[in-house]
């Protein structure tokens, strides 16, 4: 122990067995007591903050994925809105006397449809069936089909997966068409068709 006043310090040494029971008891608990270090809560603090990212990363991710899945939604249900308003008849509304008797407004839809500018783009040619009756009529007409061996269907079918347009149409419809082409001879030399040309007819050459 070490008393000071001012400039003069008295020290003397505290023998071992000075102590009592209660500070030797108070020493053993002490050392009986578990103690977290630093490094322990370190450790402890990076698994936890480990654990958050995975769970943020994993959330991220799920918002990525359902955002892709509406931007598709969307691509999609614009690409149907077009081809609808390019297919389906449009009426011109001379008389409208919100027009005041002049001009013309394009209007989409029945007679009793609101008239309202119609888009350039949609204004096209379809080649799809506008009116019922057409599209009974196609479905009862029964087109002719010839007999080709394993090898010319093989082909013709290559020829229409490997074109841009024709790719995407449904296996039983490019089984419809190979079941449906025909063969044809032209003498060599001859001019069939030429980049181009506009044409309805599929050519397959063998």
């Amino acid at each position: 122990m070490r008393v000071c006043f001012d400039s003069l310090c008295f020290a003397s040494n505290r023998l071992a067995e000075d102590g009592d029971d209660e500070n030797n008891q108070e020493a053993v608990i002490v050392k009986d007591i578990s103690v977290i270090t630093s490094e322990e809560m370190a450790t402890t603090s990076s698994g936890e903050v480990q654990t958050a990212l995975r769970e943020r990363d994993a959330r991220i991710a799920e918002l990525e994925a359902q955002l892709r899945a509406k931007e598709e939604e969307k691509v999609s249900l614009r690409s149907h809105l077009d081809m609808f308003q390019s297919v389906f008849p449009y009426h011109q509304h001379n008389n409208n006397p919100l027009n005041g008797g002049g001009g013309s407004v394009v209007g989409v839809g029945g007679e009793g449809g609101v008239g309202r500018p119609r888009k350039q783009r949609a204004q096209g040619i379809s080649a799809e069936p506008q009116t019922l009756s057409t599209i009974q009529e196609l479905s009862q007409h029964k087109f002719p089909t010839y007999p080709k061996n394993d090898r010319s269907r093989d082909l013709i079918k290559a020829a229409i997966l490997d074109n841009d347009f024709m790719k995407n149409l449904e296996l039983t419809q490019i089984r419809e068409i190979v079941d449906c082409m025909y063969p044809v001879e032209y003498a060599a030399g001859s001019l069939i068709i030429k980049e181009g040309d506009v044409g309805s007819i599929v050519y397959v050459m063998e």
